[in-house]
């Protein structure tokens, strides 16, 4: 539930409640900045309590979400967010969480890493900024293959998505 909280639209900044700034560990800084780095020492302590990844199983549909978006919003603690990924594997075997999750959190680790990325999910706005392109993909004409066995939709179809959305902002 306390991790539930943290992520909802207020504690990440996505509402109208996040404006300004606070002193956060003895400095001055944005709320949002704040709210994030507590929610990702909760994700960081629930992993460590418990050793497992917070699933449908123990933590809901919802749960499981928001402690997926906590890791994803984490980039600035790259070993949580690997430490998070073999968890979120495991979880994955036994059907506990969505492949999106896995997928996403893959691809973004690979992104900040530098390589290539397996699933597609990372898209990036062109030179132009005009229109969103993939990071580079590994085996690009493996990627259904991989992305169908995850319950993935096709990445044209993503891609397509992605790039309307875009355009409309």
């Amino acid at each position: 539930e306390r991790l539930f909280e943290r992520a909802d639209g207020e504690a990440f900044g996505f509402g109208a409640g996040c404006n300004g700034f606070v002193r956060c560990d003895g400095r001055t800084r944005s709320r949002q900045r704040c709210d994030i780095d507590l929610a990702v020492g909760g994700a960081r302590e629930l992993l460590d309590d418990h050793e497992m990844w917070p699933g449908r199983r123990l933590v809901g549909d919802d749960g499981a979400t928001a402690a997926w978006m906590i890791v994803m919003h984490a980039q600035r603690d790259l070993d949580l967010q690997r430490r998070a990924l073999e968890h979120l594997e495991l979880a994955l075997d036994f059907d506990d969480v969505p492949g999106l999750h896995y997928a996403t959190l893959a691809d973004r680790i690979a992104m900040s890493d530098g390589k290539e990325q397996r699933y597609g999910t990372q898209l990036i706005p062109t030179a132009d900024r005009t229109d969103l392109e993939p990071w580079p993909i590994e085996a690009p004409e493996q990627l259904d293959e991989r992305r169908a066995a995850l319950g993935l939709a096709p990445f044209a179809e993503q891609l397509a998505l992605a790039r309307a959305e875009y355009a409309g902002h």
